[in-house]
């Protein structure tokens, strides 16, 4: 089976033991964390990286798959620094043998069903936040937060490849349609990029369910769109 929750931030790893207790997943099973995973964080001269490793020891010790999306708050630098691999038929990052990136504009084939997925959002705390270096005791963000014109580009020869059509869809942030029904109209969270590159997706794409994070709610939002955030659900 696969499952999905949301944004874990390099902390809230307590939800697995929730999801192994109440799913009792198995080697078979993925689980797809739809942005914000926030591994890998720190740098190895950093004295916090021993907890990097230590959760992704724990991890990759867990008898299901664990996959992820980017969200905003990602280190950029290590993520895409990680080893290309062949994985579910697309190329993914490799941070461990039972952990991997789903890189943007990507299409997966897990369990036999089409997965799109589409990372990254725009950070709205860039205020309190420094960029793209790390120093301790300060936040950072990085530029490639935000879609390229080659990650649209790649987006876009995916999705003719398979006809615009997929079975499931994981992204961090959603559509702007479906955020005028999570905040109100006119907020800044409607300035974020990313939110009308989705737009441009969901207007032709054919697909069962789109799951989302980001936003830090678990609420179904209509027939099709499910935003995610500590809970654990079955794809379907």
């Amino acid at each position: 089976m696969i499952f999905v929750t949301g944004d874990i931030h390099n902390s809230d790893f307590h939800r697995f033991k929730k999801f192994k207790s109440e799913f009792k997943p198995t080697k078979d099973d993925v689980l797809i964390v739809a942005g914000d995973f926030g591994l890998p964080w720190y740098n190895t001269e950093s004295m916090n990286h021993s907890s990097d490793l230590f959760y992704i020891k724990q991890l990759s010790e867990k008898p299901f798959t664990t996959c992820f999306v980017d969200g905003n708050h990602e280190n950029f630098d290590l993520l895409n620094a990680l080893p290309q691999v062949e994985m579910f038929g697309n190329t993914c990052g490799k941070l461990s043998d039972k952990i991997f990136h789903l890189k943007r504009g990507n299409i997966y084939t897990i369990q036999g069903k089409k997965i799109l997925a589409l990372g990254g959002a725009s950070s709205v705390d860039k205020a309190w936040r420094i960029i793209h270096e790390q120093k301790k005791g300060q936040k950072v963000w990085w530029n490639q937060e935000l879609w390229s014109f080659e990650d649209e580009q790649n987006c876009l020869k995916n999705l003719d490849a398979h006809e615009w059509k997929v079975d499931f869809v994981i992204s961090h942030t959603c559509p702007s349609v479906i955020i005028d029904k999570l905040v109100p109209k006119g907020t800044p969270l409607h300035s974020d990029p990313t939110q009308k590159i989705l737009e441009m997706v969901f207007a032709d794409l054919q697909f069962a369910k789109w799951y989302f994070g980001h936003w830090h709610v678990d609420e179904i939002i209509d027939e099709q769109f499910c935003a995610i955030y500590q809970n654990v659900r079955r794809v379907e």
